[in-house]
């Protein structure tokens, strides 16, 4: 999906807030591995980078993708 969202994001349009929804979902999830997580919030990077206007049009991205955002960020992983 995310070589698909590159090329063609436009595809994601008329799911964009079920497609949001979901990746911060995977993205506040701390049971998945770390790369599964990473990879959520790689493909909303890229629809952004391609199709920004489709984001800045997105409820989902300030209500829910961006406080899984700022979440994630600050997890901090202690070494074992």
């Amino acid at each position: 999906m995310i070589i698909l969202s590159e090329y063609h994001p436009v595809l994601f349009e008329n799911y964009c807030p079920r497609i949001i929804t979901l990746c911060a979902d995977i993205m506040e999830n701390k049971d998945l591995e770390q790369e599964t997580r990473n990879l959520s919030t790689e493909f909303v990077c890229i629809i952004a980078e391609m199709y920004p206007a489709l984001l800045r049009r997105t409820e989902e991205v300030q209500t829910r993708f961006y406080p899984a955002l700022f979440k994630m960020m600050t997890e901090v992983e202690l070494p074992e």
